[in-house]
This record gives C-alpha cells, sequence and structure tokens, in this order.
C-alpha cells in the first residue's frame, strides 16, 4: 500500500493514525489451549507438534509389534506343521495306539523335544492340540518345498517388521 501525505503532515502522526484504524496492532499468539491430564494446558505449536508425532509414533510401534507378534505364532506353527507331517509323528504307534489324548500329547511332545530350541517360544499344550487338527487332506496334500517357501516368506516378514521398528522414524515418515 502506498500511501500520499499532504505536504506539512507529519509521518509519524500519519503511520500511529494507520495502526490505530487497523489491525496492525492486534498481538496474535501462536499458543492454543489444549486438554492434558483432565486440566486446560497452552502450548505451542511446536509443543502440540511434538505431542502428536510422539503419539503417533507410539501408535505405530505397537502396531509393529503387534504384527511382529502375529508373524511369530504363524511362523511357529508352519513350523510345528512341517516337523509334524515331515517326521511323520501322525504315523507313529505310540501316537496311534495312545490310551487317551493326554497320552497323544505327551508323545508328540516328546517328538518335538529336539526340534525345541529353534522355536521363537515355548510349546504349550494348545499347540499340540491345534496339531491334532490337521486334517488327513492336509497332510495328504503337504508339500514340503511350499511348506519351505511359506517358511522363507513368513521370516522375511518377521525381518521386515524387525526392520521397520528398529527405523520407526522412516516408518513415521513413510505411513
Amino acid at each position: 500500500i502506498l500511501v500520499h501525505l499532504q505536504p506539512g503532515t507529519s509521518s509519524d502522526k500519519a503511520i500511529d493514525a494507520l495502526y490505530a484504524f487497523t489491525d496492525c496492532e492486534v498481538s496474535i499468539s501462536p499458543n492454543c489451549c489444549v486438554i492434558s491430564d483432565n486440566k486446560p494446558v497452552f502450548l505451542g505449536v511446536s509443543d502440540v507438534l511434538r505431542h502428536s508425532v510422539d503419539t503417533t509414533l507410539a501408535i505405530l510401534r505397537n502396531e509393529l509389534e503387534i504384527r511382529l507378534g502375529e508373524l511369530r505364532e504363524q511362523l511357529l506353527f508352519a513350523s510345528l506343521e512341517r516337523i509334524f507331517i515331515e517326521q511323520r509323528i501322525y504315523k507313529d504307534d505310540a501316537y496311534e495306539q495312545a490310551p487317551d489324548i493326554d497320552a497323544a500329547v505327551a508323545h508328540i511332545d516328546s517328538r518335538l523335544e529336539p526340534y525345541k530350541g529353534a522355536f521363537v517360544r515355548e510349546i504349550t499344550r494348545d499347540d499340540i492340540l491345534r496339531l491334532l487338527e490337521i486334517k488327513m487332506k492336509r497332510i495328504l496334500r503337504f508339500n514340503s518345498q511350499a511348506a519351505a517357501d511359506a517358511l522363507v516368506a513368513l521370516q522375511a516378514k518377521i525381518d521386515d517388521t524387525l526392520d521397520r521398528l528398529a527405523h520407526i522414524d522412516r516408518e513415521a515418515v513413510r505411513w
């Protein structure tokens, strides 16, 4: 804006008058009021942004940890299933002639003993009972190479999830 003053007019008075009749003298505060611990708190933009980023990172980290747990469970059961079928545990006489389910579970548990060190967690009774629910059709159609490929794919997903957890900042930016 270009303002032309009349000769003899004081420029200082004109500037003061312009400020008085415009919003130039209104102060603007970049603070905002948020509720924290059930109390109002005045925060600057940087503080609000930092809190939002930290909350987003925590949510992303939790989601990745949940995904990692799910993938590890899938890997565990796929490994158990592969051992159960490839080692033909379902064909053992002690398994087939077991007087009750507890004896069958105990036999399977004993046969899995040499492999337990490779699993991400301890094998539970529920895991073994889940093995018993494998349908015969699944056993007959079992493809060792396809199972190995599935295990490699699961391990790759786990490695990717671990990498994303290790570089959570990059993950947040990508998200």
